[in-house]
């Protein structure tokens, strides 16, 4: 899109490769935080209720109550 508009104001050669991976770069990076930080939440949430299910008292209730909500 920017390319298209620096054609219009009378640029010759937009740099369409550098726009490409610059932008690409840094959309990559913002899917992969996003991928890392549900994978995180995930192996948390695993860890939450493979761990602690055997337990009794009241941390085992307050998680047990926790983290299906947050899950």
């Amino acid at each position: 899109m920017y390319s298209h508009r620096k054609a219009a104001i009378g640029e010759t050669e937009p740099r369409l490769v550098k726009n490409f991976f610059r932008n690409f770069r840094k959309e990559f990076f913002r899917a992969n935080g996003l991928a890392l930080a549900l994978t995180f939440l995930g192996v948390v949430c695993f860890y939450d209720l493979h761990f602690f299910r055997p337990f009794d008292g009241i941390l085992f209730d307050i998680l047990s109550t926790v983290a299906p909500i947050c899950c």
